[in-house]
C-alpha cells in the first residue's frame, strides 16, 4: 500500500520550486522535490560547491545534449560534500539536488562560480 501511495505522489519541481534563487542558503526539500541551479560555463571554468543535508539526497551536475541528459557528477549522500567541478566544454551545466526520501530534508548549500 505504501508503494502505491508513493507512486501516486506528484514529482515536485517547477520553475518556481525547482530553482534556487541565490548562490547560497538553506532550503527544505519536500518528498520528491528537487532544486537546481544552472550556469553557463566556458571550458575550464571552475565551480566550487559545498552542501550539507540531514537526510539522503541525490546530487548531480548535468547538461542537456538534445533530448538526452548527460551527467558529469552523480551520487547519493547525506553528509557534507565540498568539492570543485571543472567544465570540460562550453555549455550550460546544472547542479541539482533531489529528495527521494520519505520525509522532507533540509539542504544548506553554497556555490561559488567564476567571475
Amino acid at each position: 500500500m505504501v508503494s502505491l501511495w508513493i507512486l501516486s505522489q506528484p514529482i515536485v519541481g517547477s520553475a518556481s520550486l525547482g530553482e534556487l534563487s541565490s548562490s547560497k542558503g538553506t532550503v527544505t526539500l519536500a518528498l520528491f522535490e528537487f532544486r537546481e541551479r544552472c550556469y553557463d560555463l566556458a571550458v575550464r571554468d571552475r565551480v566550487r560547491y559545498d552542501f550539507d543535508t540531514d537526510q539522503p539526497v541525490e546530487f548531480d551536475i548535468h547538461f542537456h545534449d538534445g533530448f538526452a541528459v548527460r551527467y558529469a557528477v552523480k551520487h547519493t549522500t547525506n553528509s557534507t560534500r565540498q568539492t570543485e567541478f571543472v567544465a570540460e566544454n562550453d555549455r550550460n551545466y546544472c547542479l541539482m539536488w533531489f529528495n527521494k526520501g520519505l520525509t522532507s530534508t533540509s539542504l544548506t548549500y553554497r556555490i561559488i562560480r567564476p567571475k
